[in-house]
């Protein structure tokens, strides 16, 4: 009784409230997994407990989106995101066929069934917007806690384990995160989701330009081109929209 009152007092606080939502925003990188990659071969069998949390965990999402999709009254899904989801799912088909070729029969239709779950909570969420838009400025903030919570667990595990997040040695140290979190990836979106906020002040701007320092900085430790450069267009776009808005205002 007190179990379920705690869990009724935890889905009223508002960001519990999002994912409990929207728990597709918590499968955006998956759960940390706090490994050396090396030693860990799927196609061998030489698995860990991580692996069977991973499995674990898209599986626990994909099943409730596939409860409220059966039990939705109606589903209405755009034609042209109709068109996407046909091909997703005809790919996942391909690669359920596709496994009977590979070495390793079971791993490879492992594979694809997790990607079919994935594109099942996908949908279920595409499904869920069109009945009840919700706040897209919210989802983009959200989406940003989870990175900033990536980010966080990857500077703890840096003095407690360097392994786990670092590429290269000397004086050419990358920060890539690992399988904690992929910094080449969250740390641009927390600036860039940042630096949105603060150009048309979503939010305070200090708070702002501390998120964008953290991710800029994060971006910049990991020395990956293809990351800084995507970071770079990014907020050229946004400067360059923010600018044509503020002469149509003026």
């Amino acid at each position: 009784m007190y179990s379920v009152a705690g869990i009724q007092r935890i889905k009223r606080i508002p960001i519990f409230q999002f994912f409990f939502r929207y728990p597709i925003f918590l499968l955006t990188f998956g759960p940390p997994i706090f490994r050396h990659s090396t030693g860990i071969d799927v196609t061998k069998g030489i698995v860990d407990i991580w692996a069977y949390i991973q499995v674990a965990w898209i599986s626990m999402f994909a099943f409730r989106a596939l409860i409220r999709l059966v039990t939705a009254k109606s589903i209405y899904i755009p034609k042209r995101i109709q068109v996407v989801l046909n091909m997703a799912f005809s790919l996942g088909i391909l690669y359920m066929v596709s496994a009977a070729y590979s070495p390793a029969r079971f791993v490879s239709a492992a594979y694809a069934v997790l990607y079919i779950l994935a594109w099942i909570c996908a949908a279920e969420f595409v499904v869920d917007v069109y009945r009840n838009p919700p706040n897209w400025i919210q989802c983009l903030f959200q989406l940003r806690t989870v990175c900033l919570v990536l980010f966080i667990l990857v500077v703890i595990t840096l003095p407690l384990e360097p392994d786990f997040v670092i590429a290269g040695g000397g004086h050419l140290v990358r920060l890539f995160g690992g399988a904690v979190a992929p910094m080449t990836i969250i740390c641009p979106v927390i600036a860039i989701i940042s630096a949105y906020a603060f150009f048309y002040s979503l939010e305070s701007k200090s708070r702002s330009f501390v998120f964008f320092a953290a991710g800029l900085g994060g971006t910049l430790v990991t020395q990956a081109r293809s990351s800084e450069l995507a970071l770079l267009l990014s907020l050229l776009i946004i400067v360059i929209t923010r600018a044509r808005v503020g002469r149509r205002a003026a």
